[in-house]
């Protein structure tokens, strides 16, 4: 690439969780590893190394389906400590180099080259040598991909997996993109790439001929322009230096035993809101709005929404909405299998509009923020409040640095 052509490399661990449970315990080395427990119980599969995706398991599968699709793996249940420690050592190794990074994620990250050019002779000398140098210290291997975008520079990275290195050179971008299938662009899942089916899209080529306006009307003015813009290579917002921030929090689990017992069901919604709108005051924004969804014991999934009239960031607005969207919909005589909630329209700056706030809200995000201080200090074990308290005796507490409930089956997104 020439000094005038921007240029980014994203680093990804592979398989980052099942790989460091191998770091861990060597005897699990020369066999497929799957991390999210013990298969004889309900759950799903968190991670697995690639042999295990050789036969066909995947992330999200239930236990149970990936042992009959893998019986020669080893099920073991994940350490969030080990993983957390491993990232901040990755993290250390990036920014080390350079301190224009963008954290995408706990394994994940992209280096802007630019203010480094100087110092390499290319960007695949640099992108080999900070794999290398990740493999040594850390003990995992790494895939690698660079290109003149960010977006682009990911797509890369994860079609080189496991351990290689892509380069997409300037002007060969979109011979690059036009074939693959959509579910390669960041953020397009299962649930986009079966909307966007239903306009028989399948590849980016597809995609791209769909026009802003359309992408906006299915998705949203911010997803829909992403979309539009991911299909392009381009980056919505290119600045590398900005901090990660999601576009939802989610927190989810499934019951060890399908339940209709409604105190456990609203204590467990509690602490999920709790756990979710920690996160959100951690990065300094505020939800718009809320989604809650449960599953039945059949299988059958149902989905409630609520916009706010204004960001909220306290954990009894955000309860107060889920509890009365979950009754509304949830029928109590059938046994419930899983429940989580989606904190929705993330924004910052939220506090300038709020020129002449309510009292009452006031003190209830005055009153979230010392609880969060407190669990900063001392763990999130030393407060249990509201619905939470009901389950205390009921369930675990997790032997982890944060502490709080062991949920069963937690599933934690951004």
């Amino acid at each position: 690439m020439d000094q005038m052509t921007p240029c980014f490399v994203h680093i990804d661990l592979d398989a980052f969780f099942a790989e460091a449970e191998r770091l861990r315990n060597p005897t699990l080395r020369g066999r497929p590893v799957i991390v999210g427990g013990n298969p004889d119980q309900r759950g799903v599969v968190h991670s697995g190394t690639y042999e295990a995706r050789r036969d066909g398991v995947t992330t999200g599968m239930s236990l149970s389906r990936a042992r009959r699709l893998c019986p020669r793996a080893a099920f073991v249940k994940g350490s969030y400590p080990l993983y957390a420690a491993l990232s901040r050592r990755l993290f250390e190794i990036v920014t080390s180099a350079t301190p224009d990074v963008t954290k995408v994620g706990i394994d994940e990250a992209t280096v802007d080259f630019d203010g480094i050019r100087r110092h390499w002779p290319s960007p695949r000398a640099f992108a080999g040598a900070l794999a290398r140098r990740v493999r040594d210290e850390l003990g995992l291997a790494a895939s690698v991909g660079i290109a003149t975008s960010q977006t682009l520079a990911r797509v890369a990275c994860a079609r080189g997996k496991p351990s290689g290195l892509v380069e997409i050179p300037p002007g060969e971008e979109r011979a690059f993109l036009d074939p693959l299938p959509i579910q390669r662009l960041p953020g397009v899942g299962g649930t986009t790439a079966r909307e966007l089916g239903r306009f028989n899209i399948q590849t980016v080529t597809d995609l791209r001929a769909l026009d802003r306006p359309l992408l906006i009307r299915l998705f949203g003015e911010a997803r829909g322009t992403e979309i539009y813009e991911c299909a392009r290579g381009r980056d919505v917002d290119s600045g590398s230096t900005r901090p990660h921030r999601p576009r939802t929090i989610s927190r989810e689990t499934a019951f060890e035993h399908d339940t209709a017992e409604r105190t456990l069901i609203l204590g467990t919604l509690h602490y999920l809101v709790e756990r979710a709108g920690m996160r959100l005051r951690r990065l300094g924004m505020a939800a718009g709005g809320l989604e809650v969804r449960f599953r039945h014991g059949g299988g059958e999934q149902l989905r409630a929404r609520e916009c706010f009239a204004q960001p909220r960031i306290d954990d009894r607005s955000f309860f107060r909405a889920a509890r009365t969207l979950f009754l509304a919909r949830y029928d109590h005589r059938r046994p419930l299998h899983r429940i989580g909630l989606t904190l929705t329209r993330l924004t910052e700056g939220w506090e300038q509009a709020l020129l002449f706030p309510r009292a009452e809200e006031d003190r209830a995000r005055r009153l979230s923020r010392s609880v969060d201080h407190v669990r900063a200090r001392f763990g999130f074990r030393a407060l249990t409040q509201g619905r939470s308290i009901d389950l205390i005796s009921r369930l675990e507490r997790e032997e982890t640095d944060d502490g709080g409930f062991r949920l069963h089956n937690p599933a934690l997104t951004q």
